[in-house]
């Protein structure tokens, strides 16, 4: 079984929800943990580690995309959260991929693209 991105989205949000609020609740919601173990185990797969990989690149697309977000209870920033927003995600079943959009779609000039992937803060 080779997973998309897409599928290793809703994947990660379904077993972060169960953590959240279902039959997962004992368990521990940090990223690395569901991850590499978690996922697995809710779906009775064994992710290979491109699969991991490309979980984490998905992990980064879901907190830009506001559907996760840092546990603040938490001293290590690999717990997280969904957001009210990522929670209605997950109960509708709604495709997390319509939060976002890539920002070569809104930002056509390059100079102006590299200054928002690659901010120079003045202080």
């Amino acid at each position: 079984m080779s997973c998309s991105k897409n599928q290793l989205k809703r994947m990660f949000m379904k077993v972060l929800y169960e953590i959240q609020y279902g039959k997962m609740r004992s368990y521990s919601h940090g990223i690395d943990s569901i991850v590499s173990a978690w996922m697995n185990k809710y779906y009775t797969i064994t992710l290979t580690n491109e699969e991991k990989q490309l979980t984490y690149e998905a992990i980064q697309g879901l907190k830009n995309s506001g559907l996760i977000v840092r546990d603040a209870t938490q001293r290590d920033e690999v717990f997280q959260l969904l957001t009210s927003k990522g929670k209605e995600v997950v109960e509708k079943q709604k495709d997390p991929d319509i939060y976002s959009i890539p920002l070569e779609r809104i930002v056509a000039n390059s100079e102006l693209l590299a200054r928002c992937r690659f901010p120079v803060w003045n202080i």
